[in-house]
C-alpha cells in the first residue's frame, strides 16, 4: 500500500524519510524530556532541617502514629494506636488505645476522641481546619490491627467539622464476607482524598499479601457526596490519587505488568497511557511495574512515583520509577535500582517531595537513612535525612540511631513545611524495646 498525505497525493519514500526523522526526533525529545525528571544532584535545599516535635508520650504505653494529616499551619493532626506496656501487641493479648492529638505550631493538644473511635487508624486526610476525616478499623480481636485482623473487622469513617465528631459505618461497602474466619485476607486503605465536605474518595485494597497489587487484589472505591457513603466507578487498575476538583481525579496503579494512569471527568474514567516500560528478561514473567503515589498540581503538572517489582514467591524491589503528565502524555524515568519511590507531595515552591523505601523483599523497611528524597524545580534531586534530629545516646536493635519508622507524610497547606509521622523504636544494653509516637517537622 502507497503511503498518502492528507489530500491524496502519494508521499513515496520522501514521506517515509520525513515519518523517520519526526520519529528521530521524538524520540531525542522524549530522551530530553526523561533526564530532565532526573537531574543532578545539587546539594540539600537552602535551610532545611528537620525538627523534632514529638508529642508526650503516653502513660504506660508503647506504641506509635499511623496516619497524619493536616488542614493548615495550626491544624496538624497525628493518629496512632498505643498498647498497655509489657503487652505483646502482636500476640492478641493487649487492647489497643487509639490516641489522636493536634499540633497548633507550638505545641500538641490531646484530642477527646469518641467512645465510638476505631481502634485502629488506617487513614487520615482534611480539606482545611473544618474538614477532618480519619478512617479506621475495630475488631474483637485484633492482632497487629493496623494490618490484620483474625475476626470480622468493623471499618468506620470518623468526621470533624470544627465542633464534633460523626460517624460512619463502612464496613458493608466494603464486603466484609471477603474479610473474615481463619487465615482472612489483609485490608488496607491505599488512599483517602479530601476535595472538600461533600467530596471526598477512598480506595481500599484487598489481597492474599497486602503488598500484591493487580491481579488478585480486589479494589473497592468509596465516595462521600455531603449525606453519605456510596460505591463509586471504579477505575480500571487505579490504587492511588490525586484530586483537582469534583470533574478531575487522577487514579495510578499496574494492570499487573505495566504502570497504568486514568482521569475521572465527572462521569467516566477516562484512560492517560502510560508508555510501556522494558521488564527484564528471564524472570519467568514475574516482574511488574507499579506507580504508588501520584501528587497533581494542575491539569498539565502530575507527578507519580512507583517501582520496578518481581513476584518470584514474596514480592522484591528491583527499581524505582518516576513520571510527569505534562497534559498530552506521560514521561517515565527509571531510577535507582536498589529503591523504591512510595508516595510524593509537592514542597509548596514548584518541587517535590518523594519518600523512599529500601529494596529487597517487601514489605520494605519503612525508613532508613535519607529516606525522603527532594525534588528541586529544576529537577535537582537531593536526599535527605529526617533522622539527623535523633539522639545520638540511643540505638536501634543495639547498633545504629535509631531510625524514624515512617508512615505517613503530608504537606502543611499554605506552607512549605513538611510533617513526617510514624514510631520511634527505642533499645539500650539490655533494657527492654519501647516505642513512641514520632513526629517530623522539616522547614526550608
Amino acid at each position: 500500500m502507497t503511503d498518502r498525505t492528507r489530500n491524496g497525493a502519494p508521499s513515496g519514500p520522501a514521506r517515509r524519510g520525513r515519518r523517520t526523522a519526526g520519529g528521530l526526533a521524538a524520540t531525542v525529545t522524549a530522551a530530553v524530556a526523561v533526564a530532565a525528571l532526573l537531574a543532578a544532584d545539587a546539594g540539600p535545599p537552602a535551610g532545611t532541617r528537620c525538627d523534632r516535635i514529638d508529642p508526650p508520650p503516653t502513660a504506660d504505653a508503647d506504641g506509635g502514629f499511623t496516619a497524619v494529616a493536616a488542614g493548615g499551619p495550626r491544624h496538624v493532626w497525628a493518629f496512632g494506636t498505643f498498647y498497655p506496656a509489657g503487652t505483646d501487641p502482636y500476640g492478641g493479648d493487649a487492647n489497643p488505645v487509639p490516641r489522636g492529638l493536634r499540633w497548633d505550631g507550638q505545641t500538641w493538644h490531646e484530642l477527646d476522641l469518641p467512645a465510638s473511635w476505631p481502634d485502629a487508624t488506617l487513614a487520615a486526610a482534611a480539606s482545611g481546619p473544618d474538614d477532618l476525616w480519619v478512617v479506621g478499623e475495630e475488631a474483637a480481636d485484633v492482632e497487629r490491627a493496623e494490618w490484620f485482623v483474625a475476626d470480622p473487622a468493623e471499618y468506620t469513617a470518623m468526621h470533624h467539622d470544627g465542633s464534633r465528631w460523626r460517624r460512619y459505618v463502612l464496613t458493608d461497602l466494603l464486603d466484609p464476607a471477603l474479610h473474615s474466619g481463619e487465615g482472612a485476607e489483609p485490608r488496607i486503605v491505599t488512599d483517602l482524598e479530601v476535595i472538600a465536605p461533600d467530596d471526598v474518595w477512598l480506595v481500599a485494597e484487598v489481597g492474599t499479601q497486602v503488598w500484591s497489587r493487580g491481579p488478585g487484589a480486589t479494589r473497592h472505591v468509596l465516595h462521600f457526596d455531603g449525606a453519605g457513603w456510596s460505591r463509586a466507578a471504579l477505575p480500571p487498575t487505579g490504587y492511588e490519587l490525586a484530586a483537582l476538583g469534583p470533574d478531575n481525579v487522577i487514579a495510578v496503579g499496574t494492570d499487573g505488568r505495566q504502570l497504568t494512569a486514568e482521569r475521572w471527568d465527572g462521569a467516566v474514567w477516562r484512560p492517560m497511557p502510560v508508555p510501556e516500560q522494558p521488564l527484564p528478561t528471564g524472570t519467568g514473567g514475574r516482574d511488574r511495574y507499579e506507580f504508588t503515589g501520584v501528587h497533581a498540581e494542575a491539569p498539565d503538572d502530575v507527578w507519580a512515583v512507583g517501582r520496578l517489582v518481581n513476584s518470584d514467591g514474596l514480592s522484591s524491589v528491583r527499581g524505582a520509577v518516576l513520571a510527569h503528565w505534562d497534559g498530552t502524555a506521560w514521561q517515565v524515568a527509571l531510577d535507582d535500582p536498589d529503591r523504591s519511590y512510595l508516595s510524593v507531595t509537592g514542597d509548596g515552591a514548584g518541587g517535590l517531595w518523594i519518600t523512599r523505601g529500601a529494596g529487597g523483599i517487601l514489605p520494605e523497611p519503612p525508613a532508613i537513612d535519607g529516606d525522603l528524597l527532594h525534588r528541586g524545580p529544576g529537577g535537582a534531586m537531593t536526599p535527605y535525612d529526617v533522622d539527623a534530629a535523633a539522639p545520638p545516646d540511643r540505638v536501634y536493635h543495639d547498633a545504629a540511631p535509631n531510625p524514624l519508622e515512617r508512615t505517613s507524610v503530608v504537606r502543611v497547606p499554605g506552607t512549605t513545611d513538611l510533617v513526617v509521622a510514624g514510631t520511634l523504636t527505642e533499645t539500650s544494653d539490655g533494657d527492654p524495646v519501647t516505642q513512641h509516637g514520632a513526629v517530623r517537622l522539616c522547614t526550608w
